[in-house]
């Protein structure tokens, strides 16, 4: 039975593939007198890209006097150009170096690099990359890695070692934006309304900052809590910009799912949080909504 279980597991990633196979189920909603979704396929993501530009400078019998960035043992079959390969997908790293004993490459960072020092049967190779931009339609709730694997730009990051390739997904910054009418026009946008217009996000992973029609509402931090904004005063009648930006410079702390990243079943990748912790994806998880409440009825539930 074991193995049987084991067979169907493995059958229901290659069938589904993608981090998020479903989008969860909506939470309960906030209690008002409006309840619109902003759930969907019309955000789109675009972000800056690492690109490796495929030509290695490799030095031999050279290393950096500096710890690693990433050590990845037993990942290749023995290859200096592959180390380098490994160096240009993973993020903050300039330079693989290739050490046969123990099948190694280690991965400097960019300041690491600038410090060479001789070690005979190493071969430092610098990684070249470009940055490019890319504008990619996307889901919500969703996460960034689904959105990169529909677009025919990752390959299944459950299959092989496909998720090593973090340079799709790994730049420092993510934006996922919406355009959208407002969803109570008959409702009055001043203060002195007797409406409330509320946004409201169940649930977003990794850092980030939200703003509405260029006005920034507050950051998200932790992905188990909910966050609620009152927005009334700054929604127009049609052509409202939503923007999620995700920023690897925002702490979380580790508020987030832990086996997202290198833990148990989780794929290892050498991508990290700000406080060191490996990190898997990024998105809008759960449901965006608009709530319009009444401020003669008290406090919204």
């Amino acid at each position: 039975w074991a193995l049987h279980a084991i067979t169907l597991f493995a059958l229901a990633i290659r069938i589904y593939g993608n981090p998020i196979v479903k989008p969860p189920a909506p939470d309960v909603p906030i209690a008002g007198i409006g309840l619109h979704y902003l759930d969907g396929v019309a955000w789109t993501a675009s972000g800056l890209t690492r690109d490796f530009s495929g030509q290695c400078t490799c030095l031999p019998d050279t290393d950096y006097d500096s710890p690693a960035v990433a050590a990845t043992p037993n990942c290749y079959k023995g290859n200096q150009d592959d180390c380098c390969r490994q160096c240009g997908a993973t993020p903050g790293c300039q330079a693989g170096v290739w050490f046969p004993q123990g099948n190694q490459c280690l991965l400097k960072s960019r300041a690491d690099a600038s410090r060479k020092v001789y070690a005979p049967n190493k071969t430092a190779c610098l990684a070249p990359t470009t940055a490019s931009t890319l504008n990619i339609p996307a889901r919500v709730p969703g996460d960034l890695v689904s959105d990169l694997q529909r677009a025919g730009l990752l390959e299944d990051p459950l299959f092989g070692t496909n998720f090593k390739n973090a340079s799709a997904w790994a730049g420092p910054r993510w934006d996922y934006q919406l355009r959208f009418d407002h969803p109570f026009p008959s409702s009055s946008t001043t203060s002195h309304s007797e409406d409330e217009s509320l946004l409201v996000f169940d649930g977003i992973k990794m850092g980030a900052t939200i703003s509405l029609n260029g006005h920034v509402l507050g950051n998200a931090s932790n992905q188990f809590v909910r966050l609620v904004f009152p927005v009334g005063s700054l929604l127009v009648g049609t052509g409202n910009i939503l923007i999620v930006t995700f920023d690897h410079s925002i702490r979380t702390e580790g508020r987030y799912m832990q086996c997202s990243g290198g833990v148990d079943w989780g794929p290892y990748i050498n991508m990290r949080d700000p406080d060191g912790h490996p990190v898997w994806t990024r998105g809008i998880w759960k449901s965006v909504s608009m709530v319009r409440v009444s401020r003669l009825n008290g406090a919204a539930i």
